[in-house]
C-alpha cells in the first residue's frame, strides 16, 4: 500500500472556493516528491492536510494506511516538516535545545538523547555549533538545525515546506545536500518537497504540478521539463538546460536534452557557421 493516499480530495475555506479540487494521488514509501505549481494553487494546503494539521470537506486521505480520522498520535508523530521561515521554527535557546525538545516530548532518556543529539548535528554539518544561539547562525545552519530535529525523531515523512525560498545561493546548496545526504543515508523515508525551485525538482524521483487547485501533471521531473507545452501550462520555466534546448529547438539547432552542456556547444557553433 502507498504511505500517503488522496482520493477525491476537496477543501475549501470559509470563502467557498475550492483551494484543492478533486485531487488525487498516491505517493510510495521512500518516494522524493516535489510539489510545484503557482502561489496560491494548494501546494502548502496539502502539506498541512498531510500533518492533519487541516481535514478535507470531501474525499478522503489515508496515511500508514489509516484514514488520517483514526491516525493515532504515534502515527502523526512519524510526520515532520520543515517551514519556509528559519526565524520561525527556533524553540530552544540553543541548537541542542532545539533538538533535544522533540525527543525531551517523546521521553527519550538524557543518556540517549546527547548521543542522538550529536549524531544528528554532525549528519547535517551543524555539530560544531551545538551550544549557539539561534541569533548566531545564517538562515541557512538554521534551516539545517530544523532539518536536524526531524531526522532526531526516525520519522518516517519529512514535509519541506519552501524550506529554501528565503536562503542565500549558499544556502540553498547547503539544506539541498543536506536533504540528499539524509535520504540516501534512509532509503525508506519518504521526503515531499513543496518548492519553486526547479532545480530542487530534478533531485526527485516524481514530480505533482499543481494547477487552479487540481493536479496537471504527475511524473517524473524529465519527462516535464522536456514537454514545453505542459511547462508553460502550469507556468514554469524548466532548468537551464531544459530552458536552453527549448529555445535551440525552436530556432533550427539540431539538439537534444541527452546531449552534454559542451556538446550543445559545438552544436551551436557548426550551427552559426552555416
Amino acid at each position: 500500500m502507498p504511505i500517503i493516499q488522496f482520493k477525491n480530495v476537496y477543501l475549501s475555506y470559509d470563502e467557498g472556493v475550492n483551494v484543492l479540487d478533486n485531487v488525487s494521488f498516491n505517493i510510495e514509501k521512500g518516494d522524493k516528491i516535489a510539489l510545484i505549481g503557482e502561489n496560491g494553487s494548494g501546494k502548502s494546503t496539502i502539506g498541512k492536510l498531510i500533518l492533519s494539521l487541516l481535514k478535507p470537506n470531501k474525499g478522503e486521505i489515508f496515511i500508514f494506511d489509516k484514514n488520517i480520522n483514526n491516525l493515532s498520535k504515534n502515527d502523526k508523530q512519524k510526520i515532520g516538516m520543515v517551514f519556509q521561515n528559519p526565524d520561525n521554527q527556533f524553540i530552544g535557546n540553543t541548537v541542542a535545545d532545539d533538538v533535544a525538545f522533540g525527543l525531551e516530548n517523546r521521553n527519550i532518556p538524557s543518556k540517549e538523547m546527547d548521543k542522538i543529539i550529536d549524531e544528528k548535528l554532525k549528519e547535517v554539518d551543524m555539530l560544531e555549533c551545538k551550544n549557539y544561539q539561534p541569533s548566531y547562525l545564517s538562515g541557512g545552519q538554521k534551516q539545517r538545525v530544523a532539518i536536524a530535529s526531524n531526522i532526531a525523531l526516525d520519522l518516517s515523512i519529512i514535509v519541506f515546506d519552501e524550506a529554501t525560498s528565503m536562503l542565500d545561493p549558499k544556502g540553498i546548496l547547503e539544506v539541498n545536500k543536506i536533504i540528499s545526504r539524509i535520504k540516501e543515508n534512509n532509503k525508506d523515508l519518504t521526503i515531499i518537497l513543496i518548492t519553486h525551485n526547479m532545480e530542487e525538482v530534478l533531485s526527485c524521483n516524481k514530480v505533482f504540478a499543481l494547477k487552479n487547485h487540481r493536479l496537471a501533471y504527475i511524473g517524473t521531473p524529465d519527462l516535464l521539463f522536456k514537454n514545453k507545452t505542459m511547462c508553460e501550462k502550469i507556468n514554469i520555466v524548466p532548468p537551464f538546460k531544459y530552458s536552453l534546448v527549448h529555445k535551440l529547438k525552436d530556432i533550427g539547432v539540431d539538439v537534444s536534452f541527452s546531449d552534454s552542456l559542451d556538446i550543445i556547444k559545438e552544436k551551436i557553433i557548426r550551427w552559426e557557421s552555416k
